[in-house]
């Protein structure tokens, strides 16, 4: 993964571009105009990139997904070849094990993915609310 494009805006809004094998994806944070908790570049910039690897992890997550429900399938449709005597008994048992593999696999990376977007999605509120709680404890005019 690398950091192709990082813009901060006047306006509070941050943007970011991460790209990963020629694919990219995008990030975006905005100030929320409360003059209480003011913009901050860095801020923005870290919050924008979480959301990035947010729709990267997502994405992964998809792919195996699909990828485990392909195989299902596949494992399915095998069971009418055994069926018909296209595939030998114990080439099935074989083909079958290396299917259970791939599948069990495939969920488990997909789950992997889930719980990274999670644990990034927790970050950015935990991110928020030390900084809230930061500028909360800051005498009045002292932000």
């Amino acid at each position: 993964m690398k950091l192709v494009d990082s813009n901060y805006y006047s306006n509070g809004t941050s943007h970011v571009i991460l790209e990963h094998h020629g694919k990219k994806y995008e990030g975006q944070s905005s100030w929320n105009g409360n003059l209480k908790y003011p913009p901050n570049s860095f801020f923005g910039q870290r919050l924008a990139e979480k959301r990035a690897m947010i729709k990267y992890w997502k994405e992964k997550r998809d792919v195996n997904r699909i990828k485990k429900q392909a195989l299902e399938s596949f494992k399915k449709d095998l069971d009418t070849y055994i069926y018909d005597g296209v595939v030998e008994e114990g080439l099935y048992e074989l083909i079958l094990e290396k299917l259970d593999q791939h599948i069990k696999y495939y969920g488990k990376e997909a789950e992997d993915c889930k719980e990274n977007a999670v644990s990034l999605k927790e970050g950015i509120k935990e991110n928020l609310e030390i900084r809230k709680q930061f500028f909360d404890h800051l005498p009045n005019g002292q932000n």
